[in-house]
């Protein structure tokens, strides 16, 4: 499970205080190449790794009758009991900063012994070069094995090299040199852009900027090139907003024609994943999906206990469903494995602004930490930017470029989500429902009930759009709303035993945003180059293989999920140059306007009837 923290930062700002608490430790006994990062020995029977910042911590350290010092048994006892230090801003206990001992010295005891070994070496080699040059070509050739070996004999015992391939062959073309000749490569520094490695920053830890990362990632790896990658998220952990709080349905049908494309290249990819057994488990991966409708006439006996009999609700599997997911499991794996391909990642973190050279090419993101305000990083190098913030990715581009930026649109819908905690809840099987219930002044479409271990969510989505244009502090802000609704839904019909849903220690509830992008379709693609460089003109900046410049992928709505692998394998084609799966053309960065007085008015309408269907 990911590490639960939470808040308690000092109001006075005086000293630095734990703002998450880490307690998710794993047990591993069969790494032990590592080292201890409280000690600084090498891991010797079993270590304890912290789920959040892969910190480990030997036994000897956490063992009450471990071999470490005292002071080193003391800060591991902190760690495991307390918290991961991770959690303290500065990565150190104030507390215990002063009885933290310095690093273990390097054991130099075997030093002499290597330097004489060297001399005795070299001597002999010497000797033996002598020996070689006082032969005359006759004597060498009738020099007999056994007077050759009586050198080699002298020599001082080392271990047999295994000759490989290359050491035969040269060998075998080689002469006996007299002359020690040090070979080195004279490889100078690569100074054309063109051999440079590519960097890529992607804003929103979300499922969709997690995918991303990922197919980023797999996709250097198995091309055997250098990509520095580096994920941003203003929240404290990934998948902490609509992404967390979702049902986790992988539908295989979404009523909009216009985002067929989409599907068509997000479902296989989900056929693969969940082709593995080790992904089905990691992910709580549950083929139980059904439909409830108000129909009288067909109630039968319910496919599980949670759904109360006297309901009034038939149920019927959800032919439009692939499966559910646990969301929090998911963000586990995908936070895994990016780690494991070398992705970086910045949690509570929020860009600022761009650094762009002289041609208008980006080249570095500067960010500051949401924990110290005051306090501002360096810039992150980066020639590629991702912008994967769900709704807050138009405020979010016109923070990044306030005098240029096209004027995107931008949909948002709050739903209202209510999870269901206790130990009634301990045998609950899993499995997800769609709700067919009637449309009020208060939410719009069905409800969707997910029943994970030892929990139930019910959400759905408000009729009401926001009249306000989103912004940074809108991400991090806690919205409760009126959940009043929904625990009637939950009352009347869950089955709930020893479950008091007004008491809210039985329950929690908040809202969340998702949003659709320009004319109530996602936007998947590249912001074109004049408008985000620096002169206004375009500046394309080609570095071998790779395109600078910025991307955009929002406007999922409540599809997120479903999407997110075929999301990322598609913008991974366009910033690699290759040509995308499908065409993009409804999908694309639309050129409304441009702010500030450059550029003319650009509109790009779309003739597709899907859009124009939206519209009105």
């Amino acid at each position: 499970m990911m590490p639960h923290a939470t808040r308690n930062s000092d109001k006075n700002g005086d000293t630095p205080k734990r703002y998450a608490v880490n307690l998710d430790w794993q047990k591993d006994s069969k790494i032990k190449t590592c080292k201890c990062n409280v000690c600084g020995y090498r891991v010797k029977n079993y270590s304890w790794q912290c789920q959040h910042c892969m910190k480990r911590i030997c036994s000897g350290c956490t063992e009450w009758k471990g071999t470490s010092s005292p002071q080193h048994r003391a800060i591991a006892d902190d760690h495991l009991q307390q918290g991961c230090w991770c959690g303290f801003i500065g990565k150190i206990n104030p507390a215990m900063e002063g009885q933290i001992p310095p690093p273990p010295l390097p054991d130099t005891s075997q030093r002499p012994r290597q330097g004489s070994r060297k001399r005795k070496r070299r001597s002999a080699a010497k000797e033996e070069s002598t020996a070689s040059e006082s032969l005359s070509e006759q004597d060498f050739q009738n020099t007999s094995q056994e007077s050759l070996s009586q050198v080699a004999r002298e020599r001082p015992v080392r271990n047999k090299k295994k000759p490989n391939y290359a050491d035969q062959e040269r060998q075998a073309i080689s002469t006996p040199s007299t002359k020690k000749i040090k070979i080195s490569l004279q490889k100078q520094p690569p100074t054309d852009i063109s051999v440079a490695s590519p960097s890529t920053v992607i804003v929103g830890a979300g499922v969709i900027g997690m995918f991303i990362a990922l197919e980023l990632a797999e996709k250097a790896y198995t091309c055997k090139i250098t990509h520095d990658i580096t994920v941003i998220d203003i929240n404290s952990a990934p998948c902490k907003l609509a992404s967390g709080h979702c049902t986790g349905i992988i539908s295989t049908a979404i009523l909009d024609e216009q985002w067929q494309p989409l599907l068509g290249v997000s479902l296989p990819l989900w056929e693969e994943l969940l082709g593995d057994q080790n992904f089905r488990k990691s992910s709580g991966f549950n083929e139980k999906n059904f439909v409830m409708a108000v129909d009288e006439s067909e109630v039968g006996r319910p496919p599980v206990a949670w759904i109360r009999e006297d309901t009034g609700f038939s149920c019927s599997p959800n032919e439009q469903a692939m499966g559910q997911i646990d969301p929090s499991k998911l963000a586990q794996w995908l936070y895994a494995h990016c780690t494991h391909f070398g992705v970086k990642f910045l949690f509570s973190t929020q860009p600022t602004a761009l650094e762009q050279d002289k041609a208008g090419c980006i080249t570095g993101l500067r960010v500051k930490s949401t924990m110290m305000a005051n306090k501002r990083s360096g810039p992150i190098e980066c020639s590629r930017l991702v912008l994967a913030a769900g709704p807050f990715t138009p405020s979010l581009l016109s923070t990044l470029f306030p005098h240029r930026q096209p004027a995107l649109e931008n949909n948002p819908r709050l739903y209202q989500w209510v999870q269901i905690k206790g130990a009634g809840l301990s045998k609950t099987s899993k499995a997800a429902a769609v709700m067919e219930l009637p449309e009020d002044a208060r939410f719009q479409g069905p409800a969707q009930v997910a029943a994970r271990k030892d929990l139930i969510e019910i959400s759905r989505l408000y009729s009401a759009i926001p009249e306000y244009t989103l912004d940074h502090e809108d991400a991090i802000r806690e919205r409760v709303g009126s959940s009043t609704a929904l625990r009637l839904i939950a009352a009347e019909t869950l089955s709930l035993p020893g479950i008091h849903l007004a008491d809210r220690r039985h329950t929690s509830q908040g809202v969340a945003i998702v949003s659709t992008g320009n004319g109530a379709s996602p936007v998947v693609g590249k912001v074109p180059d004049w408008l985000v460089g620096g002169s206004g003109k375009a500046s394309r900046a080609s570095t071998g293989h790779e395109f600078r410049g910025v991307w955009l992928a929002y406007g999922f709505g409540a599809f997120g999920t479903t999407l997110a692998p075929g999301v990322a394998r598609l913008l991974s084609q366009l910033i690699s140059g290759e040509e995308p799966e499908i065409d993009l053309f409804d999908f694309e960065v639309t050129e409304l306007e441009v702010l500030g007085g450059v550029g003319l008015m650009h509109e790009h309408k779309k003739a597709s009837k899907g859009k124009a269907r939206a519209r009105r």
